[in-house]
This record gives C-alpha cells, structure tokens and sequence, in this order.
C-alpha cells in the first residue's frame, strides 16, 4: 500500500497517523493517553482522534476505555510514502547491474574456454 504523505487520513497528516499507528499496533490493548503520546497531540485531543481513526475503520474499541488497531490500521501503519518514481529508477539501476553481472558471467564462460 501506499500513502500520499502530503496527504491527510483522518483530517490529520497522513504521515502521523501512520507513525501514531505503528507505535500503538504492538500494543494490545491501549488507552487514551499512549494515543495522545504516539500522536504527539495535547492533553484533550486524543478523544477527537479516537472518534476520526475509529470512523475511518482503523481502530476499534478494545473494552472500556481501550483500543486495538484493526487490520485495516496495520495495513496503513506499513504503508509505504515512497515516491513511486525513486522506486521505478531503483528498480532500472538494479537491472542495469544484473545485465553487467550477467555480462560479466559470460565473459568469463567465454574466456575459460
């Protein structure tokens, strides 16, 4: 998966919200106060927060007081925010350097000969 990271989830940056769930996805169950902490928000927002990560489906009540991410929270926690041109020009770099290994490879082959 792949996330904007101009982008917003939630109405908030779409890369906090990625980060504040990673934090919080090895934790099982988790209260108010670690989401306020992992989202970096002050005393009073985390309510706000739960509701909107709680509408979008990621995050869901866990008991009283206490919340778990769903799978659909743990997908976006590794989401990637990559720009999809640096991966493409990775990628060609490394078929350029397997086509010199594979070039290399035959040389050798052809020299033992």
């Amino acid at each position: 998966m792949r996330i904007d990271p101009k982008g917003t989830v939630a109405g908030r940056p779409a890369l906090l919200v990625r980060q504040t769930l990673r934090h919080l996805r090895t934790r099982l169950p988790w209260g108010l106060s670690e989401l306020e902490s992992a989202a970096s928000a002050e005393a009073g927002e985390g309510r706000a927060l739960i509701k909107a990560l709680s509408a979008e489906g990621l995050i869901e009540a866990a008991g009283r007081n206490a919340w778990e991410v769903t799978q659909a929270g743990r997908t976006l926690s590794s989401a990637t925010a990559a720009n999809r041109s640096r991966v493409q020009r990775h990628k060609g770099r490394c078929q350029q350097f397997l086509g010199r290994v594979e070039q290399v490879n035959n040389d050798r082959i052809s020299s033992a000969r």
